[in-house]
């Protein structure tokens, strides 16, 4: 249930702080103008972590794409202090976020109506609806549906490497590239290595096990290796999530049937 008051601040709901690994997401708290509270899904020590506690009242992923909109229409800019080249905004700045359940949401590519307005003290202060957790989801939808086509249009753009030399791949069955109901077979071990240290050498930021691990969402570095080593066949979803990180494979869309929430 909504509190009786009609507006409350963001800490009321969320856990606020910087290092902290455990949030929903995260707001770059230093940087450009132009980046300087966005948020991510990285987690990064000097970024603003934010995790929902009342998540009843108000879904990580809505506040998400509200404070997306925060950043694109500017809001932050009024907000963040700093030198021209380097800015930053304050963990009391996203404390005192407004939720206010008299405001509407509505659909859209625009976001939510969000608004600055003046704290008493001289201050802006930013303040966003807080609609039903129905209405939430609907928002939550259309936004997330308007960030994928977005990814997928960038997707073309990713740069063009050179392939993998370390094995001829006309001596393997292509099978691994298929689809589950296609036929899809389990990579070989021989490919699983090539790939992967190929895709380690282009990428030196996933240069261990460990990072592999996290980008594909393995429990585990030892899982990596036992991958690599045969002793355990790559699950279709890992493999298919590396292909296409890859550019080998498309991203597959599954049709929405119906709201039936």
């Amino acid at each position: 249930m909504l509190p009786a008051a009609n507006e409350m601040q963001l800490a009321a709901t969320a856990t606020i702080q910087t290092n902290f690994p455990e949030a929903h997401f995260w707001l770059v708290r230093r940087g450009s103008a132009e980046r300087c509270g966005e948020p991510v899904r990285k987690f990064n020590t000097e970024h603003i972590g934010i995790r929902v506690e009342q998540t009843d009242l108000l879904l990580p992923d809505y506040l998400f794409y509200a404070l997306s909109h925060v950043h694109q229409t500017g809001h932050w800019k009024q907000l963040a202090t700093g030198i021209l080249s380097l800015v930053n905004i304050r963990v009391s700045d996203v404390r005192g976020i407004e939720l206010s359940p008299r405001a509407t949401v509505r659909r859209g590519p625009k976001g939510p109506p969000i608004s600055r307005k003046h704290n008493g003290v001289g201050s802006m202060k930013i303040e966003i609806p807080l609609p039903t957790i129905e209405k939430q989801q609907a928002y939550v939808f259309e936004a997330a549906n308007d960030a994928a086509i977005r990814h997928l249009k960038a997707n073309l753009k990713a740069p063009k490497l050179p392939g993998q030399k370390e094995l001829n791949e006309e001596q393997y069955s292509h099978a691994h590239l298929l689809r589950e109901d296609e036929g899809w077979d389990a990579p070989p071990e021989d490919v699983v290595g090539a790939y992967f240290r190929h895709f380690q050498d282009a990428f030196p930021e996933y240069n261990t096990d460990a990072k592999m691990a996290g980008l594909l969402g393995v429990s585990s570095d030892r899982r990596i290796r036992e991958y690599k080593q045969g002793r355990c066949k790559v699950p279709y979803g890992v493999w298919r999530r590396f292909l296409v990180l890859t550019g080998r494979v498309p991203q597959d869309i599954i049709p929405v049937m119906a709201f039936m929430a």
